[in-house]
């Protein structure tokens, strides 16, 4: 069967979101509004974005666990 082209197929941004909810992803940290990028559970670490100050952060995923609060209910 051949490969259809993105034009025939329709938007892309019109495709349903598969996987986890983005707003799984945002949290409270310490009083800020943080974004979670990656989790590298192996090394126990995850890597955030800061959203008020605009800076990147990590922390030990177990301390993020125990400190974190829903940004979202």
């Amino acid at each position: 069967m051949p490969r259809r082209h993105r034009e025939e197929e329709g938007a892309y941004h019109d495709r349903p979101i598969l996987g986890k909810s983005w707003k799984n992803k945002i949290w409270f940290i310490n009083g800020d509004l943080v974004r979670v990028k990656h989790i590298h559970r192996s090394a126990n670490m995850v890597y955030w974005w800061n959203i008020n100050k605009d800076m990147k952060g990590s922390m030990l995923y177990s301390e993020f666990k125990k400190k974190r609060k829903k940004a979202y209910s």
